[in-house]
């Protein structure tokens, strides 16, 4: 969850649930809506990982970077 109460999840594999296909679509769904309302600031396009949208969320195991380039 970040700073502004979202949750942002992946689910992986496939459960045994006949009721996992309109889970899925359900979820596509949402995330296509999302997607559309989504603001992207310019630094967030490419970065050091490559040419996509990224952002810096979450817990960080291991030190990871000690600055982050903006604040979401």
């Amino acid at each position: 969850m970040d700073n502004k109460r979202r949750v942002i999840g992946i689910c992986a594999g496939h459960p045994d649930d006949p009721s996992w296909g309109t889970a899925k679509e359900n979820a596509t769904a949402s995330m296509e809506d999302a997607r559309e309302k989504l603001h992207i600031p310019e630094g967030s396009k490419s970065h050091r990982r490559g040419e996509f949208p990224a952002f810096a969320v979450g817990a960080s195991f291991g030190g990871g970077q000690e600055v982050t380039p903006y604040s979401i």
